[in-house]
C-alpha cells in the first residue's frame, strides 16, 4: 500500500488493471489473494510472455524482470533501426544462452 501511495496512483484506486506480482515471492501460496484483499485491488501473478526458446524455464515469474528488460532492450534497438544490432542476434539465441547459463549456474 505504501508503494502505491508513493507512486501517486492513490487517486486512481481502483487501479483499472489491478496489480501484477512478479519475482520469487509471487510463487508463495495465497500471495495474490492476500494482496488483493489488503490492497482492495485485483491481483495476479505475472509471467514473461512472447518468449521462445527455453519457454519452460524463462516463463517462470522469477525471471519476469530479467526477461522484460531483455525484451525492452530488443524492442528499443529495433525502434532505433537496429543500430546496435549484432550479426546473428536473435531472441531465440538469447534465451538459449540464458538457459545454458542457468543450467551451469544451478
Amino acid at each position: 500500500q505504501e508503494e502505491v501511495k508513493k507512486s501517486g496512483y492513490t487517486g486512481l484506486i481502483p487501479i483499472p488493471g489491478g496489480i501484477v506480482l512478479t519475482g520469487g515471492c509471487s510463487l508463495m501460496r495465497g500471495v495474490a489473494e492476500l494482496a488483493s484483499q489488503r490492497l482492495n485491488l485485483t491481483a495476479r501473478i505475472g509471467k514473461p510472455e512472447n518468449i521462445c526458446g527455453l519457454v519452460d524455464i524463462a516463463s517462470n515469474p522469477i525471471y519476469s524482470t530479467a526477461v522484460g528488460l531483455v525484451q525492452y532492450g530488443v524492442r528499443d534497438r529495433q525502434q532505433q533501426g537496429g543500430r546496435a544490432k549484432r550479426k546473428g542476434f536473435s531472441i531465440t539465441g538469447l534465451f538459449q544462452r540464458f538457459g545454458r547459463w542457468l543450467r551451469n549456474f544451478f
